[in-house]
């Protein structure tokens, strides 16, 4: 007897145990706080009760909550608050809690709630209307037979559409006879094919059109349409062909005939044996500044000042972005003016390229860019080469600027060694505010040597001007001026002699050229001029 009560009191106290265990793992039924205030439609506050009920449910989580009522007092001013379970979602479907309002003036409204999880939540956040999502055997309100009848397309009436509507099954329309209505797919085939539509469309596969056809700009891909403008543009310097030949007058100076070529200055002469194009290899290492003259349109936006970034179709020999102060001339619309080439892809070789500037002018469609020096900058660019063994600065043989005019519109750089540039019978217009011709590097002067001009001749475009013809950057002790002085008489000062207010000139009869510095401003008939002993070396304006 004694074994089998301590076997009971122990079987009892293992009953208890898990009794007191199952709340411990109990999950507890998360509640929604609704609060708001109520008002009356004059705007002031309702005071009064609110009596909520609600028959049996579960919650979208699986709990189960029985049926039951509670009633809210709005207190002053006509606020409440009331914690509900949440039957959003819960079973049965569309399971809503029913709340009257008793107010103190008499006023009695019925409403449903459907609260969700997320706490606290509004009036205007739980109301519904009795019926949504609820079971079809219950009965709908006036209000929500209406209310859902709102928001469908009707069979008869005007109405609007908003949104995106996707039909499972093509809709079948009448022919439209007004701009804004819906089309069915016979009248879209006829008015391609030329029906009622007028047949104002261009087949792909070819066609013939009636008018002409405006394209938005100047081609810039080959494959793309050229406008007439950029015909016009790009043949105005082609010579013209007549019955198969071009006409002698427009080919060059001189006397044609079956044993003359045309050579790269534009006159005849001579052939060679190269190839059939009459010039050797040799006559080809000469290069002639107006045969790298050059000018293109573009349809780069330009309308306004700043950094560009211009794509070109071919990059003519000579034009490279990563020339140090090379310079582009922008005309054709706006302020004509030269940009300073910074950077780009463009290397001279015939193929597509960039090339960075930065413009201070607007320049509208229709503009050109092209050589700021007649050429002259791109045949000094294309004539040089760098010598590999030993490897050394670059250098070049000859460069020809043939008689005639020749507008530079920036200072023209020679940068390399060994170069002799012949200006014979030319005259260089300067349309810059600095030296027109600048020999060497700024940043070294002995990076290029034995430079040789022959026969330059400027011609100085701005007014007051006081920039030198050609300048440059040479040793102290390499001087192509005499050492003995030279006389510069104050009676001839208006042909011999130049001051300015830093530099001081004097005319070189056995050179014919202004070379400088005088030792001071002259105060007798006779002012000494020495050897310049400046870095710089400034060759001043033909008398």
């Amino acid at each position: 007897m004694l074994h089998a009560s301590r076997l009971m009191r122990r079987l009892f106290l293992l009953v208890a145990s898990c009794s007191l265990a199952v709340p411990a793992f109990a999950q507890t039924l998360a509640l929604t706080t609704v609060s708001d205030t109520v008002y009356r439609a004059d705007g002031t506050t309702a005071s009064g009760t609110l009596l909520i009920s609600w028959p049996a449910f579960t919650t979208s989580d699986g709990h189960a909550v029985a049926a039951g009522t509670k009633s809210v007092v709005l207190s002053n001013p006509g606020t409440f608050s009331v914690q509900l379970a949440p039957n959003s979602g819960g079973s049965p479907a569309g399971i809503t809690y029913t709340v009257v309002y008793q107010l103190a003036d008499g006023t009695v409204k019925t409403e449903y709630w459907s609260v969700g999880t997320t706490s606290p939540e509004t009036v205007a956040q739980v109301r519904t209307l009795r019926g949504t999502g609820t079971p079809a055997g219950q009965l709908a309100t006036q209000q929500f037979v209406t209310a859902a009848l709102a928001n469908v397309v009707h069979l008869s009436g005007t109405e609007t559409i908003t949104g995106t509507k996707q039909f499972t099954v093509p809709p079948i329309l009448p022919s439209p006879t007004q701009s804004g209505q819906a089309v069915n797919k016979a009248y879209v085939d006829a008015s391609v094919a030329g029906g009622s539509g007028g047949g104002n469309f261009v087949q792909k596969g070819g066609d013939t059109m009636t008018g002409p056809l405006t394209l938005p700009a100047n081609p810039t891909a080959p494959l793309q349409a050229s406008t007439k403008q950029y015909v016009d543009l790009n043949t105005a310097n082609k010579a013209d062909l007549v019955g198969g030949v071009v006409a002698t007058a427009e080919l060059g100076a001189g006397s044609a005939n079956n044993g003359s070529c045309l050579h790269g200055d534009s006159t005849w002469g001579g052939c060679g044996s190269g190839g059939g194009t009459g010039l050797t290899p040799g006559m080809q290492a000469i290069k002639y500044a107006t045969d790298f003259n050059w000018s293109q349109t573009n349809a780069a936006d330009l309308s306004s000042a700043g950094a560009k970034t211009l794509t070109l179709a071919i990059c003519p020999p000579g034009v490279s972005g990563a020339e140090p102060r090379y310079y582009v001339y922008v005309a054709g619309t706006g302020t004509a003016e030269p940009a300073l080439v910074t950077g780009g892809t463009c290397v001279g070789n015939g193929q597509a390229g960039t090339l960075q500037f930065t413009i201070a002018n607007a320049h509208p469609a229709g503009y050109t860019v092209g050589s700021a020096s007649g050429g002259l900058q791109e045949a000094l660019v294309a004539a040089r080469f760098t010598p590999s063994n030993p490897t050394g600065s670059s250098q070049s043989g000859k460069v020809i600027v043939p008689p005639g005019e020749l507008k530079a519109y920036a200072t023209v750089s020679i940068r390399a060694a060994n170069v002799t540039v012949d200006f014979s019978g030319s005259i260089v217009e300067c349309w810059m505010n600095s030296a027109c011709i600048y020999v060497g590097d700024s940043a070294s002067s002995t990076l290029f040597q034995d430079v040789t001009l022959v026969s330059p001749r400027g011609r100085p475009t701005i007014a007051g001007g006081l920039q030198p013809f050609v300048e440059v950057t040479r040793r102290r002790q390499e001087s192509s001026i005499s050492p003995h002085e030279l006389d510069c008489r104050e009676e001839h000062s208006a042909a011999t002699c130049k001051w300015t207010t830093t530099r001081h000139f004097c005319w070189m009869a056995s050179i014919r050229r202004w070379v400088g510095d005088c030792d001071a401003t002259p105060l007798h008939a006779v002012q000494r001029c020495t050897r310049p002993a400046l870095s710089t070396f400034f060759l001043r304006w033909d008398g």
